[in-house]
């Protein structure tokens, strides 16, 4: 017979609430643990007032209750014991659970960035396919609502504080991508593979990456994870550009690591190193010479691929310095809103601008590089071969913000009349050479 009085439930997406007494001590507040998918989550005691149970003649102080609040999944099993008494309570079963139909695979692309992730994200996501079907999130690139549903504290997230979002407003995001990935299985009931892609999957932390397997697991038999492995050197100042674009104002080149191993061994130790293949990025001996074709190739994916736009995402030497320039002025005069529209403006007007492939100098890769000399030899013991470049042949580059704002008054000097006038409009980079 049980000894325990009382109930517990899911209230929302965010919270689980409930109360707890026991019969013998009725005046001894119950402890007892928490687990989710048969995790210990948390040790917790119903000693909470809940005037309820008061005004309904349950229990006389009504000092029983308790409320813990965690980011939960209809799927997710969640179950109570309690320490003192051989008793469980299941708070809920999960979809998992209770017959749900899992398709046969979900194969999730992490990048890494600036592996011509963007030519596969725009290919997968503007084709109707017979053999798969690629997740609608309302963005070609999934990384922001992936990345935000799995964040152990979304409203951080610099793409929200970027865009100025409250940390009910991130709440209220992140259930609609539930919704929308919920909607999506729905839509596509003939489908058994399904396609997830977004770079900044890799940067999740190792919690993140346990609860987006858990998500993910309640969906699928099967969870494939696929990246590819760009060489150091050329990562590296792509990477830098990237944060540039992002808003950095300051020349941090550590900003830009590849930090391969914080990226991918989350991903072996937690789907199992079998269900996580790295792929060097090196597109002149891939099929086609081409990334699109690579993708769907190897993962059995192929089908007859036309023409399509590939997506270059980079700027110019000249033009990441002119953002460069412009982010160290926003960083100190505008608003967080404001600065983010300019630059957006900035980056779209400046994308064919410029004539040199912007690239840091020889003398700082090798150093940045010399600095990660284990992390490389992690990822190249993972991989089994080498992905260090043998030499860099560039004679340019850039290797200071001195030489970033020479290079930014220079460009602005040799644009037409016309085309500075027009930048103007945007942002009159006067204000900076001033």
């Amino acid at each position: 017979m049980t000894q325990i009085t009382g109930l517990a439930r899911v209230i929302s997406k965010t919270k689980i609430q409930g109360w707890f007494f026991s019969e013998e001590k009725r005046n001894t507040p119950l402890s007892f643990d928490l687990y989710i998918n048969h995790k210990r989550v948390a040790s917790l005691t119903a000693d909470l007032f809940r005037e309820d149970i008061v005004s309904k003649g349950i229990h006389k102080t009504g000092k029983v209750g308790f409320v813990y609040d965690t980011t939960i999944n209809e799927c997710d099993h969640i179950h109570i014991k309690f320490k003192e008494y051989d008793e469980v309570f299941t708070v809920q079963r999960g979809s998992g659970a209770t017959g749900r139909r899992k398709r046969e695979q979900c194969i999730i692309h992490i990048g890494m960035h600036k592996t011509g992730s963007s030519s596969i994200q725009h290919y997968l996501n503007t084709r109707q396919h017979e053999n798969f079907s690629y997740f609608d999130l309302h963005r070609e690139n999934h990384s922001i609502p992936i990345y935000s549903l799995f964040s152990e504290k979304p409203e951080t997230y610099h793409i929200h504080r970027r865009e100025g979002r409250t940390k009910e407003e991130v709440l209220n995001y992140n259930e609609k991508v539930r919704t929308l990935f919920m909607e999506h299985l729905t839509k596509n009931n003939k489908h058994e593979t399904f396609v997830i892609s977004g770079e900044d999957i890799s940067v999740l932390p190792k919690p993140s990456v346990e609860k987006l397997r858990d998500f993910f697991s309640c969906y699928f038999k099967q969870i494939k994870i696929i990246a590819y492995v760009r060489s150091p050197g050329s990562f590296i100042s792509s990477g830098f550009q990237e944060h540039i674009k992002a808003g950095m104002s300051k020349f941090d080149v550590n900003l830009s690591q590849p930090s391969y191993r914080r990226r991918f061994e989350n991903f072996d130790l937690l789907f199992g190193r079998e269900n996580e293949e790295l792929i060097y990025y090196d597109p002149e001996h891939m099929p086609n010479n081409d990334i699109v074709s690579d993708f769907l190739i190897r993962l059995g994916l192929a089908e007859s691929i036309d023409t399509y736009t590939r997506v270059n995402e980079s700027l110019s030497l000249e033009a990441t310095s002119l953002l460069f320039v412009f982010n160290q002025y926003a960083s100190k005069k505008l608003d967080i809103l404001e600065k983010e529209k300019i630059r957006s403006e900035l980056i779209q007007f400046l994308q064919h601008t410029g004539e040199h492939k912007f690239m840091l100098k020889q003398n700082i890769l090798k150093d940045t590089i010399e600095r990660n000399r284990n992390d490389i030899a992690w990822i190249e013991k993972r991989m089994g071969r080498e992905i260090m470049e043998k030499s860099f042949d560039h004679s340019y580059g850039m290797g200071s913000e001195k030489e970033m704002y020479d290079t930014a008054r220079e460009a602005l000097g040799n644009l037409d009349a016309s085309k500075r006038k027009s930048l103007y409009e945007i942002f009159d980079f006067r204000k900076v050479f001033s």
